[in-house]
C-alpha cells in the first residue's frame, strides 16, 4: 500500500490520487492540489477577507444612504435639499430622492456586481474616484458658515466612505494579486 507523499496517508495500490488530501500518486504525474484547495486559494471570498469585505461594502453603502436623507431633512444652506423641498415641494424632492437611488445602484454595481462577485478591482478604483471628485467639488462650493450639524456629518461620512473604498480596494487587490 502506497503512502501519500504530502500527507502520509496510507492509500490503497490502484489509487492514482490520495484519498484524504487529493495530491497525484505516482511520481510520472504532475503534482496537484486537492480541487477544492485550488477553488478555495483563488476565491476572494476567504473566512476572515470575505467577512471584511463585506463589512466595507456595508459601510459604504451606508454612508450613501444617510448622507442624502440626513442633508433632505437637516440640512442648512443654500444648497440644502431641505430648503428646495420647502420653497418647490413635492416634485424636486422626489427628482433628488430618484437621483439619489440612481447614484446608490450605480455605487452598488460597480462595487457589488463587478468589483467584488466579479473580483475586478479596477470598478471599485471608480467609485473611489468618482466619490473623490464629488467630495472635493463639494469642498469649493461649500458655504461653511451656513452648515450645521447634518452638513458636517455629511462631508465626514464622505471621508470615511472615501477610506472605505480605498481599503476595499487595496484589500481586493492584495488578494487578487
Amino acid at each position: 500500500m502506497p503512502y501519500c507523499s504530502g500527507c502520509g496517508f496510507n492509500n490503497m495500490e490502484a489509487v492514482n490520487f490520495c484519498t484524504k488530501c487529493g495530491i497525484a500518486m505516482h511520481s510520472n504525474a504532475p503534482q496537484s492540489q486537492n480541487p477544492h484547495q485550488q477553488s478555495s486559494a483563488n476565491n476572494l471570498n476567504l473566512p476572515l477577507l470575505g467577512e471584511e469585505i463585506n463589512h466595507l461594502y456595508y459601510v459604504i453603502m451606508g454612508c450613501l444612504l444617510l448622507n442624502p436623507f440626513l442633508l433632505i431633512f437637516y440640512g442648512e444652506g443654500t444648497s440644502s435639499w431641505g430648503e428646495i423641498y420647502n420653497e418647490d415641494g413635492w416634485e424636486l424632492l422626489l427628482f433628488v430622492i430618484l437621483f439619489v437611488a440612481l447614484f446608490i445602484a450605480l455605487f452598488h454595481y460597480l462595487i457589488k456586481t463587478k468589483g467584488i462577485n466579479q473580483r475586478k478591482p479596477g470598478f471599485v478604483m471608480a467609485a473611489l474616484l468618482i466619490m473623490l471628485v464629488l467630495t472635493v467639488g463639494n469642498i469649493f462650493v461649500a458655504e461653511y458658515a451656513l452648515y450645521n450639524w447634518a452638513n458636517w456629518v455629511d462631508e465626514i461620512s464622505s471621508y470615511v466612505m472615501i477610506g472605505a473604498l480605498f481599503i476595499l480596494w487595496k484589500k481586493m487587490k492584495d488578494a487578487l494579486g
